[in-house]
């Protein structure tokens, strides 16, 4: 299997530091970092574990990963959002894991990414 680590979007959310002003979605690179990534299949169930590490440098809140599953035709097969954490602070890390059938073993490949709204340092200023 192949993992493919694509685009991840985050927004950015009214703090402190920015009340009162217009809120306005923007699209961004979140960097949070896979590790300790492990793909299991036993018999007709996969499964996938990692721990989730926040690599932003700010809080991340409302935390999800997407994933897109695929079959040897790169025909997507499942897509599925699941949410990871309310809050996440920079440095930290929350495990993830998640099964599927796949009884006929089509499965071949995946991608995800992350979707997040990440949270300007009270004590910073731009």
């Amino acid at each position: 299997m192949t993992d493919y680590n694509v685009e991840k979007h985050i927004y950015e959310k009214e703090t402190e530091n920015n009340k009162g002003e217009k809120e306005e979605k923007k699209s961004a690179g979140l960097s949070v970092k896979v590790e300790n990534q492990v793909i299991e299949r036993k018999k007709d169930t996969i499964t996938f574990k990692a721990n989730i590490k926040n690599v932003t440098g700010m809080e991340v809140g409302k935390l999800s990963i997407i994933l897109n599953i695929y079959d040897s035709k790169g025909k997507l097969v499942e897509k599925k959002k699941v949410f990871l954490a309310n809050s996440l602070k920079d440095g930290k890390s929350v495990p993830f894991t998640y099964s599927l059938k796949d009884p006929e073993g089509k499965i071949t490949r995946f991608d995800y990414s992350f979707e997040g709204i990440v949270y300007k340092p009270a004590n910073k200023e731009e």
